[in-house]
């Protein structure tokens, strides 16, 4: 029922969805926008983002995302407005040039949440700890993974 249910409401390759993020994963998550690649008979499907196909955990392997856990925006066959990098994937999911060689970079929710805010979430681990707001290129973790300092900083986001 979940599977005909999702494509009564236009859940098919081409679909854009938002992709409602876990609290325990990232803290104070917005949706991840995203183009559904694949779908399931039940509802599952596996979804592309601007970062990449999103995938479980380290092992980085192929994730059927359940149907409760996204929301469909524009169906394949309606214009959605959505950024030009993600257009782009689209475009390639609904002509069936997408991921012939199972080549297409994969990535986590919580990479793709920190590639969107541009700052890690306060509830991972990696932050700074740089003292007096004095962030260093070789000591600030946040510098070294090319995001913005936030309020879970040391330097309370007081960088310069």
């Amino acid at each position: 029922m979940q599977g005909k249910d999702i494509a009564s409401r236009g859940g098919a390759p081409g679909a854009v969805v938002t992709v409602k993020c876990d609290y325990r994963a990232v803290s104070h998550s917005i949706g991840i926008v995203g183009v559904i690649y694949k779908m399931g008979n039940y509802g599952g499907a596996r979804i592309a983002t601007i970062a990449g196909n999103l995938s479980t955990g380290t092992k980085k392997s192929q994730w059927w995302i359940p149907s409760d856990q996204y929301v469909v925006r524009y169906g394949a066959n309606e214009e959605a407005n959505i950024p030009p990098e993600l257009m782009l994937v689209r475009k390639a999911i609904l002509d069936g040039t997408f991921n012939l060689d199972d080549k297409a970079p994969k990535c986590t929710i919580q990479q793709v949440h920190q590639i969107i805010i541009q700052a890690v979430s306060p509830c991972r681990k990696s932050k700074c700890n740089c003292v007096k707001g004095a962030c260093q290129t070789r000591h600030c973790g946040c510098i070294k993974k090319g995001f913005k300092c936030t309020s879970a900083c040391s330097c309370n986001e007081n960088c310069v």
